[in-house]
C-alpha cells in the first residue's frame, strides 16, 4: 500500500512538472526544479519563456544574433513590373517628348521620377500616387491628414526613414494597414509583423499627406521611445533591453531589423516601449 502511494505521488509530481513551464535557457539550473522556475513571473522573448532577468538577457542576445545573421534574407525587394515613367506614359499622362525629358533628367540627377514629373508640371501628385500604387499592385489611401491609430505604434525614426505611416488597424483581427509614399519596403512589413504580431498590408498615400501627418504628430508624439544613435554591440543591446524591461515592469520583448537599426519592443500590461539601436559594423 505504501509503495503504491509513493508511485502515485511520483506520478502526480511528474505530471505537474510537465505542465509547468521550462526556461528556454537550456543551461538554466532552475530547469532541474520546475517549481522554482514556475514561481517566478518570467519574461517572453519572441514567444520563448525565460524564468528571470539573466535568462531573459541571454535569450535577447540569442534573438538579436539570429536576426543579424539572417539580415537581408527577409528584404525581398520585388522589382516593379513597369518603371514609373513608362507607366505614366502608358496612361497617357506623359507624352513621348515628356517621357524622354523625364528619363534624361532622372539619368543626370538621380532624382526620383515622381518628383521630376511633378516639378516639371507633367503630372499631379494624385496621378503619381495612383501610378505608384498600380506599379506595386496596392490600393491608395486618400486622406489629406492621416490620423495615426493610437492602438498601434511605430517609431518616428522608422516612419521618416521609410516614408511610411501606420494608417488603420483592426485590433480584434490583428490587421494593420501601412501607407508608403515611394515604394513598398518588404523588410519593414516583415519586421512590423514580427514585433507587433499584426498582419500588415501595404497601400500608398500622397507625400503631402505623409508630411502633414508627421507635422501634426510632432506636437503630440508619444514619449515612450528611446533612440541609441551610437553603434551598439549585441551584448549591449541585450543588457539595455533587460534594464528597460525591469525598469518598466514589462513582461517581454520582441526584436526586428529595420535598415541600420535593431528595433526592440518592450511589452507590458499597460504600455509598450520602443527602443532603436544603431547596428554595429561587425557582429
Amino acid at each position: 500500500m505504501r509503495i503504491s502511494a509513493i508511485h502515485e505521488v511520483s506520478r502526480i509530481s511528474s505530471r505537474v512538472a510537465q505542465l509547468m513551464p521550462r526556461c528556454s535557457n537550456s543551461d538554466c539550473k532552475k530547469n532541474t526544479f520546475h517549481i522554482a522556475a514556475w514561481r517566478q513571473r518570467g519574461f517572453d522573448v519572441a514567444g520563448q519563456w525565460f524564468c528571470g532577468p539573466e535568462c531573459f538577457e541571454l535569450g535577447a542576445k540569442e534573438c538579436i544574433t539570429a536576426l543579424l545573421t539572417s539580415r537581408g534574407k527577409n528584404d525581398s525587394a520585388r522589382a516593379p513590373r513597369m518603371p514609373l515613367a513608362l507607366l505614366l506614359f502608358s496612361r497617357e499622362i506623359l507624352s513621348a517628348d515628356q517621357l524622354k525629358q523625364v528619363l534624361t533628367e532622372q539619368r543626370e540627377t538621380g532624382e526620383n521620377v515622381g518628383n521630376i514629373v511633378q516639378c516639371l508640371g507633367f503630372a499631379t501628385e494624385e496621378q503619381v500616387t495612383s501610378a505608384l500604387a498600380a506599379q506595386w499592385g496596392c490600393p491608395t489611401f486618400n486622406v489629406e491628414v492621416p490620423k495615426l491609430p493610437a492602438d498601434i505604434q511605430m517609431p518616428r525614426r522608422l516612419m521618416e526613414s521609410y516614408r511610411a505611416l501606420p494608417l488603420h488597424c483592426v485590433e480584434r483581427e490583428r490587421k494593420l494597414l501601412l501607407g508608403f509614399v515611394d515604394a513598398v519596403h518588404h523588410q519593414l512589413l516583415y519586421t512590423i509583423e514580427s514585433v507587433t504580431s499584426f498582419s500588415v498590408s501595404a497601400c500608398f498615400i500622397k507625400a503631402t499627406a505623409f508630411e502633414n501627418a508627421l507635422r501634426v504628430t510632432t506636437r503630440t508624439f508619444r514619449q515612450n521611445e528611446v533612440l541609441f544613435d551610437r553603434k551598439n554591440s549585441i551584448a549591449e543591446m541585450a543588457t539595455i533591453s533587460r534594464n528597460y524591461l525591469l525598469q518598466c515592469g514589462a513582461t517581454g520583448a520582441r526584436f526586428g531589423i529595420c535598415q541600420d537599426y535593431m528595433w526592440a519592443r518592450i511589452t507590458g500590461a499597460k504600455q509598450n516601449l520602443d527602443i532603436l539601436f544603431r547596428l554595429p559594423d561587425h557582429y
